[in-house]
């Protein structure tokens, strides 16, 4: 009895949520760092003000890109482990290969703000577009193999859940097939992506009805 109820308690998830949640916070706060604005005078017009800004805007959709990636895959993160009631150390180590993913966001944001008209960070967050949602459905397939989902979750709906995951994969690869000649059409193109994502998943109704 006393083993059991060591294991219970040993495979609880709340701490995999608190690591998880201070990755997430701390890789969105780091984001807003590389938004600077160039060299200029203590005193300034307003003229030269805007065009400073605006001189920069390629960091500005760089920033609104990873911020809403990453705040969609929270989002994300965060309704898929209240569907376990527990976890092993398999799903430990995806979620750590999850957030290795997040953490490395920042850099290929600093890229695509830096060289707007150049691919590789185009190329760099494509490929994170497409690790992360397998990441997503192993961890689910996993948890239900184990028999890790609470009882109350709908299998019907949670297969949904685990296809939306699944169906991103091959949806993130088509821009990085024009990203090499059209680099800043393929960030639009994952601008959509991502709240296309983040609609889809806030609408499905996990729980069984009645």
């Amino acid at each position: 009895m006393e083993k059991e109820v060591f294991f219970e308690r040993f495979h609880r998830n709340e701490r995999v949520i608190m690591l998880s949640d201070g990755v997430f916070a701390i890789v969105l706060t780091l984001l807003v760092l590389e938004l600077r604005l160039p060299k200029l005078p203590e005193v300034v017009s307003n003229a030269t003000l805007w065009n400073a800004l605006f001189s920069i805007k390629s960091k500005f959709i760089s920033f609104f890109l990873s911020f809403f990636f990453i705040a969609i895959r929270w989002f994300n993160h965060n309704q898929m482990f209240k569907l376990f009631i527990k976890v092993d150390n398999t799903m430990l180590w995806l979620n750590n290969g999850l957030l290795l993913l997040i953490c490395f966001l920042p850099f290929p944001t600093v890229v695509m703000g830096d060289y707007p008209n150049n691919s590789a960070g185009v190329f760099m967050f494509g490929i994170i577009s497409v690790l992360v949602p397998v990441l997503y459905y192993t961890i689910i397939k996993r948890a239900r193999k184990k028999n890790y989902v609470h009882t109350g979750i709908s299998v019907q709906l949670l297969k949904k859940l685990n296809a939306i995951a699944l169906i991103l994969c091959p949806v993130s690869i088509i821009p990085l097939t024009f990203a090499a000649w059209m680099p800043k059409t393929a960030v639009l193109c994952y601008i959509l992506i991502s709240l296309g994502a983040g609609i889809t998943g806030s609408r499905v109704k996990i729980l069984k009805d009645g």
